[in-house]
Protein backbone atom coordinates (compact mmCIF):
# COMPACT_ATOMS: atom_id res chain seq x y z
CA UNK A 1 0.00 0.00 0.00
CA UNK A 2 1.00 3.59 -0.46
CA UNK A 3 1.83 6.02 2.26
CA UNK A 4 0.20 9.43 2.41
CA UNK A 5 3.38 11.35 1.59
CA UNK A 6 3.16 11.14 -2.19
CA UNK A 7 1.84 14.01 -4.27
CA UNK A 8 -1.19 13.43 -6.44
CA UNK A 9 -0.09 12.66 -10.00
CA UNK A 10 -1.95 14.44 -12.77
CA UNK A 11 -3.18 11.13 -14.12
CA UNK A 12 -4.91 10.41 -10.81
CA UNK A 13 -6.63 13.78 -10.80
CA UNK A 14 -7.80 13.31 -14.38
CA UNK A 15 -9.00 9.80 -13.64
CA UNK A 16 -10.83 10.81 -10.48
CA UNK A 17 -12.60 13.77 -12.02
CA UNK A 18 -13.22 12.83 -15.63
CA UNK A 19 -13.87 9.20 -15.17
CA UNK A 20 -17.27 9.15 -13.59
CA UNK A 21 -19.08 11.50 -15.81
CA UNK A 22 -17.64 10.20 -18.91
CA UNK A 23 -17.43 6.73 -17.99
CA UNK A 24 -16.35 5.15 -17.63
CA UNK A 25 -15.07 5.54 -16.60
CA UNK A 26 -15.71 1.91 -15.97
CA UNK A 27 -13.68 3.20 -17.23
CA UNK A 28 -11.60 2.32 -15.08
CA UNK A 29 -9.95 5.03 -16.80
CA UNK A 30 -7.62 3.58 -19.33
CA UNK A 31 -7.40 7.00 -20.84
CA UNK A 32 -5.58 8.29 -17.88
CA UNK A 33 -3.59 5.26 -16.98
CA UNK A 34 -1.22 5.26 -14.09
CA UNK A 35 -1.08 4.40 -10.45
CA UNK A 36 -3.33 6.19 -8.02
CA UNK A 37 -1.29 8.58 -5.93
CA UNK A 38 -3.78 8.89 -3.09
CA UNK A 39 -3.43 7.20 0.29
CA UNK A 40 -6.07 4.46 0.48
CA UNK A 41 -8.60 6.22 2.76
CA UNK A 42 -8.37 9.49 0.84
CA UNK A 43 -8.89 7.57 -2.38
CA UNK A 44 -11.97 5.84 -0.95
CA UNK A 45 -13.33 9.23 0.13
CA UNK A 46 -12.92 10.56 -3.42
CA UNK A 47 -14.53 7.46 -4.90
CA UNK A 48 -17.54 7.86 -2.60
CA UNK A 49 -18.07 11.38 -3.97
CA UNK A 50 -18.25 9.96 -7.47
CA UNK A 51 -21.71 8.57 -6.76
CA UNK A 52 -23.07 12.09 -7.11
CA UNK A 53 -21.39 12.84 -10.43
CA UNK A 54 -23.01 12.46 -13.81
CA UNK A 55 -22.47 9.46 -16.05
CA UNK A 56 -22.39 9.45 -19.84
CA UNK A 57 -21.41 5.84 -20.51
CA UNK A 58 -18.12 5.69 -22.40
CA UNK A 59 -14.60 4.42 -21.92
CA UNK A 60 -11.81 6.76 -23.00
CA UNK A 61 -8.19 6.41 -23.96
CA UNK A 62 -5.65 8.98 -25.09
CA UNK A 63 -4.40 8.55 -28.63
CA UNK A 64 -0.70 8.30 -29.23
CA UNK A 65 0.28 10.39 -26.26
CA UNK A 66 -1.48 13.45 -27.70
CA UNK A 67 -3.62 13.67 -24.59
CA UNK A 68 -6.80 13.81 -26.67
CA UNK A 69 -9.40 11.50 -25.10
CA UNK A 70 -10.78 9.04 -27.66
CA UNK A 71 -13.93 6.98 -27.12
CA UNK A 72 -12.98 3.29 -27.02
CA UNK A 73 -16.32 1.92 -25.84
CA UNK A 74 -19.92 3.12 -25.66
CA UNK A 75 -21.97 1.23 -23.09
CA UNK A 76 -25.36 -0.04 -24.18
CA UNK A 77 -28.40 1.79 -22.83
CA UNK A 78 -26.44 4.86 -21.69
CA UNK A 79 -26.88 8.57 -22.37
CA UNK A 80 -23.84 8.53 -24.71
CA UNK A 81 -25.37 5.77 -26.83
CA UNK A 82 -28.72 7.59 -26.99
CA UNK A 83 -26.94 10.80 -28.05
CA UNK A 84 -25.04 9.08 -30.86
CA UNK A 85 -21.50 9.03 -29.46
CA UNK A 86 -19.39 6.47 -31.39
CA UNK A 87 -16.18 4.56 -30.87
CA UNK A 88 -13.33 6.62 -32.29
CA UNK A 89 -14.89 10.00 -31.50
CA UNK A 90 -12.27 12.39 -30.13
CA UNK A 91 -13.52 14.39 -27.18
CA UNK A 92 -12.41 18.03 -27.44
CA UNK A 93 -14.49 19.59 -24.67
CA UNK A 94 -17.23 18.93 -22.15
CA UNK A 95 -19.53 21.75 -21.07
CA UNK A 96 -17.26 24.24 -22.85
CA UNK A 97 -14.14 23.12 -20.96
CA UNK A 98 -11.31 22.17 -23.33
CA UNK A 99 -9.84 18.81 -22.42
CA UNK A 100 -6.20 19.78 -22.71
CA UNK A 101 -4.98 17.32 -20.09
CA UNK A 102 -4.32 19.98 -17.48
CA UNK A 103 -5.42 19.64 -13.87
CA UNK A 104 -7.16 23.00 -14.19
CA UNK A 105 -9.42 21.82 -17.00
CA UNK A 106 -10.33 18.71 -15.03
CA UNK A 107 -11.09 20.77 -11.91
CA UNK A 108 -13.36 23.08 -13.94
CA UNK A 109 -15.54 20.07 -14.75
CA UNK A 110 -15.77 18.91 -11.16
CA UNK A 111 -19.06 20.02 -9.69
CA UNK A 112 -20.69 20.84 -13.04
CA UNK A 113 -21.40 17.26 -14.02
CA UNK A 114 -24.55 16.26 -12.15
CA UNK A 115 -27.08 13.54 -13.01
CA UNK A 116 -29.99 15.05 -14.91
CA UNK A 117 -27.95 17.96 -16.26
CA UNK A 118 -27.55 18.26 -20.04
CA UNK A 119 -24.02 19.13 -21.08
CA UNK A 120 -22.45 19.64 -24.48
CA UNK A 121 -19.80 17.17 -25.57
CA UNK A 122 -17.73 18.62 -28.40
CA UNK A 123 -16.30 15.82 -30.48
CA UNK A 124 -14.28 15.41 -33.63
CA UNK A 125 -15.44 12.64 -35.96
CA UNK A 126 -13.77 12.10 -39.30
CA UNK A 127 -12.16 15.53 -39.09
CA UNK A 128 -15.49 17.26 -38.51
CA UNK A 129 -16.35 18.97 -35.20
CA UNK A 130 -19.78 18.39 -33.68
CA UNK A 131 -21.47 19.40 -30.46
CA UNK A 132 -23.61 16.66 -28.97
CA UNK A 133 -25.80 17.42 -25.96
CA UNK A 134 -25.91 14.57 -23.45
CA UNK A 135 -28.20 14.39 -20.44
CA UNK A 136 -26.11 12.76 -17.73
CA UNK A 137 -27.44 9.90 -15.64
CA UNK A 138 -26.53 8.44 -12.28
CA UNK A 139 -23.82 5.81 -12.62
CA UNK A 140 -25.43 2.35 -12.44
CA UNK A 141 -24.54 0.42 -9.28
CA UNK A 142 -22.88 -2.44 -11.18
CA UNK A 143 -20.69 -0.06 -13.19
CA UNK A 144 -19.74 1.90 -10.07
CA UNK A 145 -18.87 -1.31 -8.18
CA UNK A 146 -16.71 -2.54 -11.07
CA UNK A 147 -14.96 0.83 -11.32
CA UNK A 148 -14.20 0.91 -7.59
CA UNK A 149 -12.97 -2.69 -7.62
CA UNK A 150 -10.71 -2.17 -10.61
CA UNK A 151 -9.38 1.06 -9.17
CA UNK A 152 -8.63 -0.51 -5.79
CA UNK A 153 -6.29 -2.94 -7.55
CA UNK A 154 -3.94 0.03 -7.98
CA UNK A 155 -3.51 0.06 -4.21
CA UNK A 156 -2.40 -3.55 -4.01
CA UNK A 157 1.29 -4.32 -4.12
CA UNK A 158 1.83 -7.68 -5.82
CA UNK A 159 3.74 -10.23 -3.78
CA UNK A 160 7.18 -11.05 -5.08
CA UNK A 161 8.44 -14.60 -5.47
CA UNK A 162 9.94 -15.70 -2.21
CA UNK A 163 8.01 -13.19 -0.08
Amino acid sequence: MRDGSQRHPRSSVKRAILAPFVLVLALAAPAFAGECGYELQLCLDHLAKMRDRGFAGVDLDSRGGSGVPVVTRVYSGTPAEAAGIRIGDELASIAGVLLDGSEESMKQLDGTMKPGRTVDFEISRGGERRVIPITLARMPDDVFARFVGEHMLQHVTPARDGD
